[in-house]
């Protein structure tokens, strides 16, 4: 079964979430949080993945050009921009 599942972000520079394999279709604020909706299979396996959050002027990782853009979500009325990438393990 084919479906999009949610995937809800701490606020912190990086974390390590268990997601199901498939196609990142979107990040968004959702109540002052930043969701990932992922385009999946059911029958497909989870596999960690790291997220990078960055707001706007802060330093980046070394390696961020080895790293997925994904998107830039606004938080508080636009007030505060995150960039968010994917770095894979």
């Amino acid at each position: 079964m084919r479906q999009i599942l949610k995937y809800t972000l701490e606020m912190m520079d990086s974390q390590v979430i268990k997601i199901k394999s498939g196609e990142i279709i979107s990040i968004e604020n959702q109540n002052e949080k930043i969701v990932i909706y992922v385009k999946t299979d059911n029958s497909t396996n989870e596999f960690n993945t790291e997220f990078l959050i960055y707001g706007t002027g802060h330093e980046l990782a070394d390696d961020i050009d080895e790293c997925d853009f994904l998107g830039t979500v606004n938080l508080l009325n636009g007030e505060l921009m995150f960039h968010v990438f994917r770095r894979y393990l």
